[in-house]
């Protein structure tokens, strides 16, 4: 394009009358050979005086960040920021793992709860409820998909409790949730 002018920031073209270049600056960008002027549209322009801006930011927030860690060593009788960190860092590590564990778990409330003083009895009740509850929701999944049922609480006459549902994966727990 002759009668433009590109932007060195974003790439635009902006005509020269936008541009708000005076007639020697056009002359100079319309040079053939490499010009050695920068042009920056007006969004560029305003957005390199947010840099100086933004760099505070950014230092203000690591310097809160290392403060924090240094609390942190302090509170759990760490010698400096380092092993707080790690600590952290394991600590995040844990509760992602625990999180992805739990991904494979649903809890099915309102179930009627055995009343037979066995427990070899009640848990065959549980399994038989559960068994039929995904046979009626999904019919991709199968008993041989649950690893495990559990009845959560104390068990107190006259209340029931949550069933908690231990399936082989995420994925299965899932279309347990899903409809047909």
């Amino acid at each position: 394009m002759e009668d433009a002018v590109q932007c060195d920031g974003c790439k635009r073209h902006l005509c020269f009358t936008c541009s708000g270049l005076t007639s020697s600056e056009i002359k100079v960008m319309g040079l053939k050979t490499k010009r050695t002027m920068l042009f920056l549209c007006k969004p560029c322009r305003e957005g390199l005086f947010q840099v100086p801006i933004l760099i505070k930011a950014v230092d203000a927030l690591r310097d809160e960040v290392q403060q924090l860690r240094l609390e942190l060593a302090s509170k759990s009788g760490l010698t400096d920021a380092t092993s707080a960190s790690k600590t952290v860092t394991s600590d995040v590590i844990a509760e992602i793992r625990e999180r992805e564990r739990r991904a494979c778990n649903i809890l099915i409330a309102g179930t009627k709860e055995s009343e037979a003083e066995d427990v070899q009895i009640r848990q065959k009740h549980d399994e038989n409820v559960v068994n039929n509850i995904i046979r009626n929701l999904n019919d991709e999944i199968s008993p041989s998909d649950v690893l495990k049922i559990i009845r959560l609480g104390k068990r107190e006459t006259g209340k029931t409790r949550l069933l908690k549902v231990v399936f082989k994966s995420r994925w299965v727990a899932v279309k347990a949730l899903q409809n047909n």
